[in-house]
């Protein structure tokens, strides 16, 4: 019985498996005085549950950008992991409640675009109920806020990307070194990006978007005409995709093809519909710049027009209701 009760221990369940490389990876932020000059930055760390590696990297702030950037250069590196141990920070989890209630509803759970990139990839994301939960990178967070900020004091590192220098050329090649263990399993469960598929396609922010009947798609107060080449595909009413990188670049996405397409003034979003006046599509490689507005056609003016009274004018008689106020209610 006693080793039944050590068989079914779930920390023994959970320990086999995390026997692999890449089958678990803890990833999570520490907000510090990293650099000793008063200025708080932080520190994303990702730690292999089997083996122990440490990744890591400086930003300015902990939000969805800095996991993209972080995940990227990781998967680079080293390959996809089978799944992500974090905490229950909105970047990686929709911790509103209606909006988790609307989901259940619909059978969809709601997901941030962190965890729309996971799901694309193929990475399971599970979130930690408590800090002890994801003790390893809990506790590498600890060994680095008093060690990492030792060596970055002696070595004068003053800047964020002279830290991250030093990260990758010195600190982390000789931490991994002197700390990582040997996994139980021998196995590397780190997989490649699938082939055709850019990973800076998928760790960016996506939105969803109608393309309005002067072809045009409005994106956070800019207006994105598409070009006239893309007409076959009567995209008038239709869904469309909108990437925006962390430099703030903007792709138009439908299907798997993307779409050329040309920001017009800022004047375009005040005008509504006019966009096709602005930059109609026949005008095929003119500059937004170049396209003027034609004038709308003079209405002539009448004699009465000018002088400012209508020769047409209409009066109400005696006994309309308009005058019965004045003369009193009456019989004619």
């Amino acid at each position: 019985l006693v080793v039944r009760a050590r068989r079914s221990h779930p920390h023994r369940i959970r320990r086999e498996r995390r026997a692999s490389v890449g089958e678990l990876v803890q990833m999570d932020g520490s907000e510090h005085d990293w650099l000793g000059t008063g200025e708080r930055c932080v520190l994303f760390v990702m730690v292999d549950d089997a083996s122990g590696e440490t990744f890591c990297r400086f930003y300015e702030s902990e939000e969805t950008w800095s996991a993209f950037d972080l995940f990227g250069r990781y998967v680079k590196k080293r390959g996809l992991p089978m799944a992500l141990y974090v905490d229950k920070d909105s970047i990686y989890r929709v911790n509103d409640e209606r909006a988790q209630e609307a989901g259940k509803q619909r059978g969809q759970p709601p997901l941030t675009q962190f965890g729309r990139a996971m799901k694309e990839l193929g990475v399971a994301v599970i979130c930690a109920n408590s800090p002890q939960a994801k003790g390893r990178v809990e506790r590498m967070n600890s060994t680095l806020q008093d060690r990492l900020v030792k060596e970055l004091k002696l070595s004068g590192v003053k800047t964020l990307a002279a830290a991250n220098r030093y990260l990758e050329k010195t600190f982390l090649r000789r931490h991994n070194a002197r700390f990582r263990c040997a996994p139980a399993d021998g196995v590397n469960l780190h997989r490649r990006v699938p082939a055709g598929l850019r990973i800076e396609d998928v760790l960016c922010v996506v939105e969803k978007r109608v393309v309005g009947r002067d072809w045009c798609v409005r994106f956070e107060n800019r207006v994105l005409q598409i070009d006239r080449k893309h007409e076959g595909l009567a995209l008038a009413g239709r869904a469309v995709e909108v990437l925006q990188g962390s430099e703030g670049c903007l792709r138009v996405r439908h299907g798997s093809r993307f779409l050329r397409w040309v920001e017009l003034p800022a004047t375009a979003a005040k005008r509504g519909a006019s966009c096709p006046s602005l930059a109609p599509l026949a005008m095929e490689g003119a500059t937004v710049a170049n396209a003027t507005v034609p004038p709308l056609p003079a209405l002539p003016l009448g004699p009465s027009h000018a002088s400012g009274r209508s020769s047409m004018a209409w009066r109400p008689g005696r006994w309309h209701a308009w005058n019965r106020q004045r003369i009193g209610a009456g019989s004619p």
